[in-house]
């Protein structure tokens, strides 16, 4: 299937998730940086915390070494760090491992709900769930006013994945 179908359809609303291998390797366009990004999202949506160690190891693998296609990919590369680092928060259950400040505001345009799902992953580590409640219903309505129809849909399937998961590790 054509990149172009692929992108229209996460535009209509699919998630990551209901991609197959086939369709995230379209997606990525043979860039591993942008390839991982759906990866990262679809391990999200589906509350597969453990694939942080993996996916962390497949992203240092892929960041470029020429400084003008690091440049070039900068938003991408904030925006799959900060994810891995959210992942990693969750993974080890550390509210001190999620993205900070700096991290969210890098990748505020594209990826806008990610500073409310942290501040819903650091009350739900808390235990408390008035505010990871309202830090949910935050996130998805920063995510129900983006243009792609498919972060809305994805921010619920990570907070519900989030919600799912026991706040002691198994």
């Amino acid at each position: 299937m054509r990149p172009s179908v692929i992108h229209s359809r996460l535009v209509w609303g699919a998630p990551a998730s209901s991609f197959s291998d086939e369709e995230i390797d379209a997606l990525g366009c043979h860039i591993p940086m942008n390839r991982l990004w759906f990866v990262t999202k679809a391990a999200q949506q589906r509350g597969e915390w453990s694939e942080v160690v993996r996916l962390q190891e497949e992203w240092n693998a892929a960041i470029p070494g020429n400084p003008r296609m690091l440049d070039y990919l900068a938003e991408v590369t904030a925006n799959v760090a900060s994810e891995l680092k959210w992942m990693d928060a969750v993974q080890n259950r550390d509210a001190a491992l999620l993205p900070d400040g700096p991290a969210i505001r890098a990748s505020a345009w594209s990826n806008p709900a990610l500073g409310a799902r942290c501040s819903a992953t650091a009350a739900w580590l808390a235990g408390n769930d008035e505010a990871m409640r309202h830090a949910t219903a935050e996130a998805l309505a920063i995510a129900g006013r983006s243009l792609d129809r498919s972060l809305v849909v994805s921010e619920r399937l990570i907070l519900e994945a989030l919600a799912a998961t026991p706040q002691t590790p198994a």
